[in-house]
């Protein structure tokens, strides 16, 4: 590894980091809170190729270096753990500023998402996250419908995951179920009601004496749980509402 500096047009010296990589394919930067600026290149690009490119992005690092303030955004702005309470799962997550044009999200061991490139548009890291949790929301919420399928013995024609604002899910006369991807932010016990309460509508259309003595055999609390999801969708994370 090795260092090298930029003057920028307003006086300031940037020294950067030169890193070598294997399985680099070009020349990219990266913008750290621990290291600052780390500048990653093929093993086959000169060194003289790498300065002069550099040099080419003086305007960008001018606008985005800023040592003191280059740490992943406050919780209230960008959240740093996602807590899916209805699985149990915590993930973690990381922002790596980089010269972009937007962001990208990816998936790493252990729980981690790394959202990199710009990553003060905050709003395009939310759209990124809300993406990444509609994509996860339907493995695994298709998984718990399927085994609710099969522990009830209601079937279904079909299912879906969106991002409603106002319904948790609904259920087509045609029996398809569609899921609220943002169910995975709730206690297990609702996500769990709000399934049941859609294969029900696969028997019952509507929400007469019958439908609710059905949801009784499976869920037979949920009253209390049907009086607590009225003003939930209120309460999620700013994040994952629609910006």
């Amino acid at each position: 590894m090795n260092t090298a500096h930029l003057h920028l047009a307003d006086g300031r010296r940037v020294d950067y980091l030169i890193q070598t990589s294997a399985r680099a394919r070009c020349v990219r930067m990266k913008l750290s809170a621990q290291q600052g600026l780390v500048v990653v290149k093929p093993a086959t690009t000169p060194h003289h190729y790498v300065t002069e490119w550099v040099n080419s992005k003086a305007a960008w690092i001018a606008k985005h270096w800023q040592p003191q303030v280059i740490a992943p955004a406050t919780p209230q702005d960008l959240p740093e753990r996602i807590e899916l309470l209805a699985l149990g799962e915590t993930f973690q997550v990381i922002y790596q500023a980089e010269a972009s044009n937007g962001v990208t999200l990816r998936s790493e061991p252990e729980r981690v998402l790394r959202i990199s490139g710009l990553i003060e548009e905050h709003t395009l890291c939310h759209q990124v996250l809300r993406r990444w949790l509609q994509r996860y929301a339907k493995q695994r919420l298709g998984e718990w419908l399927t085994q609710l399928a099969q522990e009830t013995g209601l079937s279904y024609q079909g299912y879906s995951v969106k991002g409603q604002r106002s319904r948790w899910g609904s259920c087509s006369n045609q029996g398809n179920i569609n899921l609220n991807y943002k169910l995975l932010l709730l206690p297990p016990a609702w996500a769990r009601y709000t399934m049941i309460h859609e294969l029900c509508h696969t028997v019952e259309l509507n929400h007469s004496k019958r439908f609710w003595a059905l949801v009784t055999q499976f869920a037979p609390d949920y009253p209390e749980i049907h009086h607590a999801m009225r003003g939930a969708m209120a309460e999620l994370p700013h994040w994952v509402q629609v910006d």
